[in-house]
């Protein structure tokens, strides 16, 4: 089904290349690593709903993935917002809106929203700086054909997501009509039936048998948006269907053997669970301050992996595993611990460190301290018992403050949003 023409009279050429580049290629002549690398990533889908994590919604495709697998307990989203998520895991950077100043952010614009502006290395740079090594670059020079399938249009072109990616499809994009339209019929632009298609279309074109696949869906996130789902539940069963006829036919065409599958989110979603929360938030996966509601992900990795299961793997490890899964060295850890977490929030600090987890409004007094062993549902502010613990999460977070911030003006990041911007923030509900 997926066969290519085209492979064996390219076959000899690469295979040169990659020896006398020397990349991936051990003592014996054998390449390190799987054969092929797939990364699935659905948008806005909390762990909990999941049924290898305990949820009574059914979801057997992903349970069949995770009985053949590893499932992680603690993987936590970099961010509460796809664009922040998908950079920190593509560069493996903690993202941040900090400017310095507690008080004042960098402005949500196209340059800034990916929060690696202080990156950037010019003011023509893109929302990923081009100077940033990403994990498709990375699994390239390993010699890796990298194929991206994207529906989720806040990262399409021109923002840097697409960098060393071979090839890089944009579900929708083409058939998109441009200025305002039907959310609905927007939304069945990029459903996971027609990402599929196109992540065949790319594997019937691919150039080699040894591939980096990343597909990205989007169907629970928009639950409330497509009237044939009725609920956020609807949108994960839904998932679980497409996620299962693409590994049917990857299976079919044998191309799960010598395979590793990683299925993961950009970050959760949020119900009526914020009701009894001492500090007031942003509805759904919004964030302000965040919650574990919209930070808890899925990390289910098949066939298993010789890693601790229950230990903190936050977005932007997961650069640092793949990259290790490939066979590379792991990346140096940047920017923060590795047992500490970090959100730039638009109106809130977090920080979470251990069993402790604090949320500091910006711009003013109010603060929250949670003991996530005690309360994990983040109810009960604990500040007052525990002054010790307020002080080191203060004086960390003014230390983040400063070495997170950015060194762009803001004239320079503060350009606002182009009618195209907008039109893809109205399509995913995000702007009236």
């Amino acid at each position: 089904m997926f066969h290519n023409p085209t492979f064996d009279r390219g076959a000899a050429a690469r295979l040169v290349a990659t020896l006398l580049l020397g990349l991936s290629v051990t003592a014996c002549g054998e390449r390190d690593g799987p054969d092929r690398i797939i990364l699935i990533v659905a948008d806005t889908l909390r762990r909990d709903v999941l049924s290898p994590y305990g949820s009574e919604i059914a979801t057997p495709n992903l349970q069949r993935l995770a009985d053949q697998g590893s499932v992680f307990e603690n993987a936590i989203s970099s961010f509460h917002q796809t664009t922040m998520s998908m950079s920190a895991l593509f560069t493996g950077r903690t993202p941040s809106l900090e400017t310095g100043d507690r008080s004042t952010i960098v402005p949500w614009t196209s340059r800034g929203w990916c929060g690696l502006a202080r990156l950037a290395e010019s003011p023509e740079d893109t929302c990923i700086p081009r100077g940033l090594d990403t994990l498709a670059e990375d699994l390239k020079r390993a010699g890796y054909e990298t194929l991206g399938i994207q529906s989720n249009w806040f990262i399409f072109r021109p923002y840097g997501y697409e960098q060393g990616f071979d090839t890089w499809i944009e579900v929708g994009e083409k058939e998109r009509p441009k200025g305002r339209q039907s959310r609905a019929a927007l939304a069945a632009l990029r459903r996971g039936d027609r990402v599929n298609e196109q992540a065949v279309a790319a594997l019937q074109q691919r150039q080699s048998d040894r591939f980096f696949l990343y597909v990205h869906y989007v169907d629970p996130h928009d639950y409330t948006i497509r009237p044939d789902l009725k609920s956020y539940a609807d949108g994960v069963r839904y998932l679980d269907r497409v996620v299962g006829d693409l590994l049917a036919k990857l299976r079919e065409a044998a191309l799960l053997e010598n395979a590793v599958v990683i299925f993961t989110s950009d970050h959760g979603e949020s119900f009526a669970e914020r009701d009894d929360h001492p500090l007031p938030a942003l509805p759904r996966h919004f964030g302000n301050p965040s919650f574990d509601s919209v930070l808890k992900v899925p990390l289910i990795i098949s066939p298993p992996q010789p890693r601790d299961t229950a230990g903190l793997i936050r977005g932007q490890d997961m650069y640092s595993l793949i990259r290790e899964i490939a066979g590379l060295p792991p990346s140096a850890a940047a920017d923060t611990a590795p047992d500490e977490i970090f959100l730039a929030e638009q109106y809130y600090q977090t920080y979470r460190r251990g069993r402790w987890k604090s949320s500091w409004a910006r711009n003013e007094g109010r603060m929250a301290l949670f003991d996530l062993h005690q309360d994990p549902g983040e109810t009960q502010n604990v500040a007052d018992s525990h002054p010790g613990i307020v002080q080191q999460h203060r004086d960390r977070i003014a230390e983040l403050t400063q070495s997170l911030s950015t060194s762009v003006s803001e004239d320079e990041l503060d350009a606002g949003l182009s009618p195209d911007e907008e039109d893809r923030l109205r399509a995913l509900g995000y702007i009236k």
